[in-house]
């Protein structure tokens, strides 16, 4: 169980810094959520709870991890952006320019 534990930090550590920096970051968010779906499922189950106060805030957590799914989605779906090191920031095309000019864009 404790390796477990382990795998999941580290894959949410790599993947948070993939999305971070821009670098292959449809692949870090498919990690986030390859980490998040199965922590919501199993860690905030607010519906088995009697106590009203512990169902509210874990609730609350659900839904907010329920929102970071969907925000690492979109990162899957759009990408990075413009000034993301997938969108060349760094590279050789660009001469040290970021996002190089208007004609090399298109």
């Amino acid at each position: 169980m404790c390796e477990l534990a382990t795998a999941s930090g580290i894959l949410a550590i790599v993947s948070a810094l993939m999305i971070a920096t821009g670098y292959r970051a449809r692949l870090g968010a498919a990690g986030i959520v390859a980490f998040l779906v199965p922590v919501t499922l199993t860690m905030h189950k607010f519906w088995a709870i009697s106590d009203p106060m512990m169902a509210s805030l874990q609730q609350v957590m659900f839904l907010k991890n329920v929102s970071l799914i969907g925000a690492a989605l979109y990162f899957i779906y759009a990408g990075a952006g413009a000034f993301s090191l997938d969108a060349g920031l760094f590279n050789a095309s660009t001469r040290g320019r970021i996002g190089g000019s208007a004609r090399e864009q298109t």
